[in-house]
């Protein structure tokens, strides 16, 4: 009798068992340990809208990680972009002030200018060790103790990246180099970038 009970006990406790692990299965799912390689999950494989703000750690995304554009200023929560943030993104622009003649061409000060030369009547180049392509132009003649050149002239500027051409002419339109002394043959360029 005693190897009929532990037979029958064995095989109730064995139903209760499997109907245990079933009711489970059913009622709670099945777990199931998957292991996904680092950087196996692609954005083509990710739901549009699907991966939220808390799914992110924090510090983790860089600007190489943002579209350009693609923030606004409600994006960026007050107070979080420090002036030194901006600053170090900011070059300083380039700038020159340059002796001109029918002699020749100098730089007396600036910052990124690195020469300057005569090319022709009215025509100097001034070398920038950047490229000024997308940078905003201003120009002027005299220097900052202000000299002007006798006369009425005008200077027209080419832009060709890292170099800058300036033409000088006179009040009938025609080409002229810079003439005096000093501050009325000085040419004035500032570049915003």
């Amino acid at each position: 009798m005693g190897n009929k009970f532990f037979s029958l006990a064995r095989s109730r406790l064995a139903l209760v068992l499997v109907t245990a692990i079933t009711t489970a299965m059913l009622v709670g799912g099945v777990a199931v340990a998957v292991n996904i390689p680092n950087n196996s999950i692609t954005s083509n494989k990710i739901v549009d809208d699907a991966v939220q703000s808390r799914d992110i750690q924090d510090e983790s995304l860089q600007s190489k990680d943002v579209e350009d554009g693609s923030l606004q200023g409600k994006d960026i929560k007050n107070g979080s972009i420090k002036p030194s943030d901006v600053n170090a993104a900011l070059k300083p622009g380039a700038w020159a002030l340059v002796e001109a003649s029918s002699a020749g061409a100098t730089v007396i000060d600036g910052r990124y200018a690195t020469g300057s030369s005569r090319i022709n009547t009215g025509i100097y180049s001034v070398t920038f060790s950047r490229d000024l392509t997308d940078c905003a132009l201003s120009t002027g003649l005299g220097g900052p103790d202000g000299g002007t050149n006798p006369g009425p002239r005008t200077v027209w500027v080419n832009n060709a990246g890292m170099t800058l051409y300036l033409y000088t002419f006179d009040a009938d339109g025609n080409a002229t180099d810079l003439t005096g002394g000093m501050a009325s043959s000085r040419i004035s360029i500032h570049a915003d970038c």
